[in-house]
């Protein structure tokens, strides 16, 4: 989701009161099954032109006849407040574990992203056994 600077890479998709996090087409499909408005109204990307999964997403919806803006967070990077928008569920808690260290975000349970944000950030000590 987010690149060696905590840069945002991979898409954020919001289907009507959900969201999808990255290239993930059973997920896609299952949000568009159960909000078929979405059809109508279409959806929102947020994700990088260039970037393979926001290509992958924006590909898909095509193909399954769902209208799509891509909000390009280069150009528009989301705020702390837009994304605990997309990732909170209003009264009750977060759709997706997330970690913030420092000023960067790491997504679900992506350990690799996790480790090397934390050790950028130094926070990261060898495990003894290392």
């Amino acid at each position: 989701m987010y690149d060696a600077h905590g840069r945002q890479r991979g898409p954020i998709t919001r289907v009507g009161g959900a969201v999808v996090l990255g290239y993930d087409p059973l997920r896609l499909g299952e949000n568009v099954a159960e909000q078929p408005a979405a059809r109508e109204t279409g959806v929102t990307v947020y994700g990088v032109p260039d970037d393979p999964s926001t290509v992958g997403v924006l590909a898909w919806l095509q193909e399954h006849g769902v209208p799509a803006t891509l909000v390009d967070v280069t150009q528009r990077p989301l705020t702390a407040a837009e994304l605990w928008a997309l990732l909170e569920l209003p009264g009750q808690n977060v759709r997706v574990p997330y970690t913030i260290v420092d000023d960067a975000v790491v997504l679900g349970n992506d350990r690799a992203r996790l480790t090397a944000t934390l050790a950028e950030r130094g926070y990261h000590h060898p495990h003894p056994g290392d």
